[in-house]
């Protein structure tokens, strides 16, 4: 008979996990609002100034332009009146149209930046999504990115992470109980699809019903799918096509296999390593008291979680 050795192994609890995600969030937010908000109300106001004062210049210069040289073209006052206000209102139509156009075909749109963009901006970066819609316009924004990123993205990842072994352990136990039948991979699969699926549905009836966004469900779910897979479209709109494709996307795949090493490197540690070293320092350092180390840690034995399961054993029962 085969003996079992049960080795006991620390976990980080899962509410840590979110108590740390939820104050990163919020930290993040107020950092970031409050080094980009002069910058970005600036980038803002220029964006959305850039046409109105050509428009005004030229109508003005026009408007003066006719009333210098009126008597040169009619004598007749009624018909210069008509002349002067048809003249006027053609090319004041004129210039608006070409101002919306501009703005219409604006590839990249800067939106007025507040707390909730910097929470959106905040989120995209530790969720790894990047919509795009907000970026840091200064030197200090940049540097927040940049360690923000680095710090939050492996806690994060080490978060969901926990959450999926998690659910997978409660499946197990059942397993054990000879509750339900045990799910293959496909089947659990395709539960969390239908779940992202739901999650996809009851958002665009938010959108539909509460916020009244005119939105369709194609691009919706385009939208939904983006964010979820991590995909980003249309957060990067490269100039030149073929150098982008030739120089950047390569570069692009090296930079994104080595920062999954290094994502992967510090997730194992903050999963496995520092519980073992937060228990250490409980146990040697009389300063912390180890009766609250189980409100941190707990005792997990290694246990068979299927799903996340080694592949190359052979001996697993699917």
């Amino acid at each position: 008979m085969e003996e079992i050795v049960k080795v006991t192994s620390y976990k980080i609890r899962l509410y840590v996990y979110f108590i740390i995600v939820i104050i990163a969030l919020i930290f993040g937010t107020v950092l970031f609002y409050y080094i980009e908000k002069d910058d970005a109300k600036n980038a803002y106001e220029s964006y959305i100034n850039r046409c109105t004062t050509t428009r005004e210049v030229a109508i003005k210069n026009l408007n003066n332009e006719f009333m210098e040289k009126k008597q040169l073209l009619l004598m007749n006052n009624k018909i210069d009146s008509f002349i002067r206000r048809e003249f006027h209102d053609n090319v004041v139509s004129f210039v608006k149209e070409i101002d919306k156009c501009h703005r219409k075909k604006e590839s990249k749109k800067v939106f007025n930046f507040d707390m909730s963009k910097s929470a959106v901006f905040t989120f995209s970066i530790l969720s790894r999504i990047g919509y795009g819609t907000v970026y840091p316009h200064n030197y200090a924004g940049h540097l927040f990115f940049l360690i923000f990123g680095l710090i939050t993205i492996p806690i994060f990842i080490s978060f969901y992470i926990e959450l999926y072994e998690h659910i997978l352990h409660n499946n197990q136990k059942d397993n054990d109980k000879n509750v339900p039948k045990k799910a293959s991979r496909i089947i659990m699969a395709m539960i969390f699809l239908i779940i992202v699926g739901l999650s996809s549905i009851l958002n665009h009836i938010f959108e539909l019903t509460l916020i009244h966004k005119s939105i369709t469900i194609g691009d919706h779910f385009l939208f939904f799918y983006d964010s979820i897979s991590k995909i980003g479209l249309g957060s990067y709109e490269p100039d030149n096509s073929v150098r982008f494709l030739l120089v950047e996307v390569p570069l692009m795949i090296i930079g994104i296999a080595f920062f999954s090493l290094y994502v992967n490197t510090v997730e194992q540690f903050i999963r496995h390593d520092l519980p073992y070293i937060i228990t250490k320092k409980f146990k040697e350092n009389k300063f912390f008291k180890e009766k609250y180390l189980k409100y941190i840690v707990k005792d997990v034995e290694k246990r068979n979680l299927y799903l996340l399961t080694d592949y190359r054993n052979t001996k697993q029962d699917f």
